[in-house]
């Protein structure tokens, strides 16, 4: 709805009023009349107007004072001030009180609107710029308002920031002094295990050697067993050893030849695939990539030590090394046709100690496939199986290309 501005006749003409207030009304304002001062400032007291149209010449009060009580009780009012006996000295002192203009009885209809519409405009303008400041201090509040409460959130943020960063320097400090003593620990008692056990496996030698005559058939099968055992214990030191370091000795990332690593391993297992009559065989797509070769190597030694020690025999025993590119990741794998794991079974063989009941493996420790699974998460990949009993079994891992190194 558009807004009608309300504007206050004073004169003490009741003619002049109302033809001005018809006049007014018939232009779209809003208009009241009075004849008194005493009224106008009982008017003011209860309600606002935009604009007064005021008589100088009044019978209780000169106007020009009047003005004064006007500006008391609405500082922001219009006034147009009129008379019939202008005068310079009028005018200069109604426009120094605050009077927006002059009009001179008797005036033009025409020239009476084009003031008031003037006088209203500038008044709309005033109003409006009011609002805007208004709305702009609000707005300023509000910021500051909200740039404290952000200020004082980051600054609790960043206290509790420091104290998770302190907190967590001393969890780092205490975790590597927990792991330099844990690894000491593990050396030491390495070093220990492995000392009596190279002690059995030197005296079961030098009694096999010595002694062979007197020992007889029976006591040669005794310590045959013994060093047997002895080598099994001295693989399982070395295997819980490595274990062990696993993740807590920092990782050495650089650009590995996966070709060069297989021949490398076909090289130094030739023996036990000579043994067995294995052939081994090694994708040519296998990639150079950016890993810590010693680890690397580790994982594919233990996986194929594991392929050649479940190979089936009644078959021509084969084991492939592949590769595929996964996008994100390289994948490898190593095939055999060997013996075959059941289902029921993939999870448990990656489990420290895990040996199949229905598999014979006097040689290995139960550790192979879970340092195999420990390797390959500390390098950020994933490892499983596919297989099915009696149809050989292949071995996944995978390994990110963006590995942070």
């Amino acid at each position: 709805m558009k807004y009608r501005a309300r504007i206050l006749i004073v004169d003490d003409e009741p003619l002049m009023c109302e033809s001005l207030k018809l006049l007014l009304n018939t232009d779209g304002y809003d208009v009241q009349t009075t004849s008194q001062a005493q009224q106008t400032l009982e008017l003011f007291s209860k309600d606002d107007f935009d604009l007064v149209l005021l008589d100088v010449n009044l019978p209780e009060i000169n106007g020009l004072q009047l003005i004064d009580h006007i500006k008391q009780y609405s500082p922001e009012t219009f006034i147009i001030m009129m008379t019939g006996q202008a005068s310079v000295d009028t005018t200069i002192a109604s426009l120094r009180k605050g009077a927006f203009d002059y009009l001179r009885k008797p005036f033009e209809h025409e020239k009476l609107l084009n003031t008031v519409n003037n006088a209203v405009n500038q008044k709309k303008l005033q109003r409006d710029r009011r609002h805007a400041e208004e709305k702009l201090r609000k707005a300023h509040e509000e910021l500051e308002k909200r740039v404290e409460e952000r200020t004082t959130e980051l600054a609790l943020a960043n206290a509790k920031l420091r104290q998770e960063i302190e907190e967590r320097k001393r969890a780092e400090l205490k975790l590597q002094q927990t792991n330099e003593e844990v690894k000491n620990f593990v050396q030491v008692v390495s070093h220990d295990l492995k000392n009596p056990i190279i002690s059995v496996q030197g005296f079961s030698s030098r009694l096999i050697k010595n002694y062979k005559e007197i020992l007889g058939e029976k006591g040669l099968h005794y310590l045959e067993h013994i060093m047997t055992n002895a080598h099994r214990m001295e693989l399982l030191v070395s295997d819980l050893l490595t274990l062990s370091m696993i993740g807590r000795v920092e990782l050495k990332f650089k650009e590995i030849s996966c070709h060069k690593l297989a021949k490398n391993l076909t090289s130094n297992l030739q023996t036990r695939l000579k043994a067995k009559g294995i052939e081994l065989f090694s994708n040519n797509n296998l990639p150079t990539i950016s890993c810590d070769g010693e680890r690397l190597y580790q994982v594919f030694e233990n996986l194929l030590v594991n392929a050649i020690k479940f190979i089936d025999n009644s078959r021509t025993p084969r084991i492939e090394i592949g590769y595929s590119d996964n996008g994100k990741t390289h994948v490898f794998h190593v095939k055999d046709n060997g013996i075959g794991i059941d289902s029921k079974h993939h999870r448990q063989i990656f489990e420290m100690f895990s040996r199949l009941k229905e598999i014979e493996d006097e040689e290995g420790t139960g550790l192979g496939l879970p340092i195999v699974h420990k390797i390959v998460s500390s390098l950020g990949g994933k490892v499983w199986v596919e297989s099915e009993k009696g149809n050989g079994a292949a071995f996944y891992f995978s390994l990110p290309k963006d590995n942070g190194a």
